[in-house]
């Protein structure tokens, strides 16, 4: 049977510098088995046979703990890094480029498509490094995931979309309509339903704000983004 350890650097550290959760652990796998606590069996050892041990864990640091190195030695360890930054645009970008062709949109959409990426690892980048996990906001843990959904959901929104603005353009109440204006309305949406909806308080909410902001002027230019996201864009899927 096979034993899998999740977050297994997540015992609390003591006042002496032991995670006594994992002693245990380093009990069971170096000595295959646990001693007896019951008072007719106290000092007795159960063996258990047959087991092999698996764990994970986060890179040590911004609020993760490491683990011992008396129970590091009993894992042969694979460490996995997160892609290039060059790499994650490569990748991202093509998907883009797929979608987004010549014979759809205008010169200015695809100016701005092929920023897509720029923008969304710079806001990704620097939440990673402004909003850090601790005790009471333990889920501020953004990886390459939430850097998936926002283009996921930029994706996945149908060009018509884009193109005509959908239902709200055809009635005459968006402002500033374009699908260049649309599209950027669309990624600060993703970005906002990734990040910002993840965080806990408006304190944290008004940095992000501040941060999104002051990305997509730099990246789109500051009147285009203004344009776009002047008035708040609700994208909604209806089956």
């Amino acid at each position: 049977m096979t034993i899998f350890f999740d977050d297994v650097s997540m015992p609390e550290v003591n006042k002496w510098g032991d995670q006594t959760t994992l002693e245990l652990v380093r009990l069971a796998v170096e000595y295959g088995g646990f001693y007896f606590l019951d008072k007719d069996k106290r000092g007795d050892f159960k063996t258990c046979e047959d087991l092999q041990y698996l764990a994970a864990m986060q890179h040590p640091g911004s609020g993760k703990n490491d683990i011992p190195n008396r129970l590091k030695r009993n894992f042969f360890i694979f460490n996995l890094v997160l892609p290039s930054i060059t790499s994650i645009n490569d990748i991202y970008g093509q998907m883009l480029d797929g979608r987004f062709t010549a014979n759809d949109f205008d010169g200015p959409t695809l100016d701005s498509v092929s920023k897509l990426t720029d923008a969304t690892i710079q806001l990704w980048r620097v939440m990673k490094s402004k909003m850090l996990p601790t005790p009471a906001k333990f889920h501020y843990v953004f990886n390459m995931r939430d850097l998936s959904r926002v283009f996921q959901g930029i994706l996945l929104t149908p060009k018509d979309s884009i193109i005509t603005g959908g239902l709200r353009a055809q009635e005459g109440k968006l402002e500033n309509f374009t699908p260049q204006n649309m599209l950027v309305g669309i990624w600060k949406h993703e970005c906002d339903r990734v990040f910002q909806d993840k965080l806990a308080n408006d304190a944290d909410k008004g940095v992000y704000d501040g941060l999104i902001s002051s990305i997509g002027g730099d990246v789109f230019g500051e009147g285009l983004y203004n344009a776009a996201c002047s008035e708040t864009k609700n994208m909604v899927s209806f089956p």
